[in-house]
């Protein structure tokens, strides 16, 4: 459940935290007061969009963190355990936000930085809050069929399964439609694919072989100066007309060291001359035939800059390199290869959606009959739940309709039909329940799915408007039962609720400074007493008044502890 919840420069709020208990925890206040931007804050930390307007001091970052006790919940215990972010010595889990002045956030659990997909993921197994504006969500069909498929229990694993299977079908569907275009011009492209191909492998690319071309067609053009370099090092090296060369000058040392061998230094430095002397005879040996190399013939300039034009030629139509021609050769022949064969890709890619859709179907079936059963459950327990919330004539039920087309979703669609009075007939719920039955209604489907999902803390943004008199005492009475068993948190302005609560925060608006701020009291008995005469009567209640506060504490409380 909901321990601690700490607000930081948010919006009206300097600084605040707020404890909550097991229970039935309310909000009260004057309107404008600022109930709803605690219930924002929640919201935030249970992964609802930053927005810079929530930065109260743009100099400084907004903060909203808050603490939930996991002990008894085994999905959130589990779900952060296996992405290693469970805190096993407390068993918490703390959530925080923070914004800056530009509205972007970041996020931590248990002090962890994460994206906001995985507080998104955790927020249904912590708390189900649910807003003033949403009461008009439940009323719309497709978050009907999500409600409903939210029963499934055993049965849960078929809606994933169909979507693949969907996806599946359309990736085929697809390929189908791709491969009939190809047919239609099949024989062309066929005839165009051979030309290209023809043409590429007539040159006979060889991968760097134009940078091998070039190299000798810069060497043919140079070739007048490379002899006459090597002829120039060959007479120093090797043999010299006019003075010693290198390897003369090597061996007139060598002989010299020669008569001195038996001395262990110049032994030691005739070795390494004799393995200069031999190493520049290897390196001359290779200058003379890189000399004898650049003899060319006239016709080889020719035949290198034929070749090139034609890799240029190449080059033009198919790529910048000849890598790039090559690839597009081998593209070319895969595309070729699959139009050959389109025809028999296009049997077997009808036989697969045959088998996609008797898949599909079948499935769909499946998903549509757990639905049904899902929906009759549910029913029941809405019923029930009406029941006691002073809807005694009420008919409700949950159809499921099912139609030929299938979606992601399978084909089905869920629709309440509602009728509230006697010798009415059953509408949906959206055309004829009134706001106060609407309320009642979503209080009824919120119990109903709270014990079917177990989540731990409900969260509701005056549920109770529109409701009045009987009807609003056997909500009260409802929303109280329901905190036996789940942490409840409620704003509310109904003093006939409020009396209820386990725990009583006041929110009020207050100036400071010239500075707006908003705080939280937590209200003793004595406290709770004067605020719900306030929302009884308004600030200048009687002493009458006050005393019926006192009664409807002491009166409630009881019964709360039988």
């Amino acid at each position: 459940m909901l321990q601690e919840i700490y607000i930081s420069n948010f919006i009206l709020i300097d600084e605040l935290r707020i404890d909550f208990h097991a229970g039935l925890n309310v909000l009260t206040g004057e309107t404008g007061a600022g109930k709803s931007i605690i219930i924002d804050a929640l919201g935030l930390i249970l992964g609802e969009r930053s927005n810079a307007e929530f930065v109260k001091n743009p100099g400084n970052k907004a903060i909203v963190e808050a603490v939930f006790d996991l002990k008894g919940n085994t999905s959130a215990i589990n779900y952060l355990n296996e992405l290693e972010l469970l805190d096993e010595e407390s068993m918490a889990a703390i959530i925080r936000r923070e914004i800056t002045a530009t509205g972007k956030s970041s996020q931590r659990i248990n002090n962890r930085s994460v994206n906001l997909t995985i507080i998104r993921d955790l927020a249904p197994m912590l708390v189900d809050i649910h807003l003033q504006h949403d009461s008009l969500k439940f009323l719309i069909p497709e978050r009907q069929l999500k409600i409903i498929d939210g029963m499934l229990n055993e049965e849960s694993e078929l809606l994933p399964k169909l979507r693949v299977l969907f996806k599946e079908f359309k990736q085929n569907e697809k390929e189908i439609t791709a491969h009939l275009d190809k047919e239609k011009n099949r024989e062309d492209e066929i005839s165009l694919l051979n030309y290209q191909i023809e043409e590429i492998k007539s040159v006979h690319l060889k991968p760097g072989e134009e940078e091998e071309l070039l190299n000798v067609k810069e060497r043919i053009h140079s070739s007048k100066k490379l002899t006459e370099c090597a002829a120039s090092i060959e007479q120093l090296v090797y043999q010299g007309d006019k003075f010693p060369s290198a390897l003369d000058q090597i061996g007139k040392a060598l002989s010299i060291a020669d008569t001195v061998k038996n001395d262990e230094f110049y032994f030691s430095f005739q070795k390494s001359l004799s393995s200069i002397y031999y190493e520049l005879q290897d390196i001359t040996q290779g200058l003379l035939s890189f000399r004898d190399g650049l003899d060319f013939l006239p016709e080889e300039l020719d035949s290198i800059e034929e070749r090139l034009h034609k890799i240029t030629k190449l080059k033009k139509r198919y790529g910048e390199t000849v890598d790039e021609v090559l690839n597009y050769l081998a593209k070319a022949e895969f595309e070729r290869e699959e139009l050959l064969n389109n025809k028999r890709y296009i049997d077997d890619l009808l036989l697969l959606r045959v088998k996609y859709q008797d898949e599909l179907n079948s499935n769909a079936q499946q998903l549509t009959e757990a639905r049904k059963k899902a929906a009759s459950f549910l029913e029941k327990r809405v019923l029930a739940e009406l029941s006691e919330l002073n809807l005694p004539n009420l008919k409700l039920e949950v159809v499921v309709k099912t139609s030929a087309q299938i979606n992601e979703n399978g084909n089905d669609q869920v629709e309440f039909l509602f009728s509230a009075n006697l010798g009415e007939g059953l509408r949906p719920i959206a055309q004829i329940a009134s706001g106060g039955e609407v309320s009642r209604f979503v209080l009824a489907l919120k119990t109903a799915l709270a014990q079917n999902y177990q989540v731990p803390t409900l969260v509701f943004d005056e549920i109770d408007m529109g409701v009045g008199g009987t009807s609003l005492a056997i909500m009260a009475q409802k929303i109280q039962q329901i905190a036996r068993s789940h942490q409840i948190i409620l704003v509310t302005h109904a003093p006939q609720v409020a009396c209820y609560a386990n725990n009583h925060h006041l929110i009020e608006k207050i100036t400071v400074d010239s500075n707006t701020e908003i705080v939280v009291k937590s209200l003793n008995k004595e406290e709770r007493a004067h605020e719900i005469a306030r929302m009884l009567s308004g600030e200048n209640y009687s002493p009458l008044t006050l005393k019926h506060a006192w009664e409807m504490l002491d009166q409630n409380t009881l019964e709360f502890n039988d």
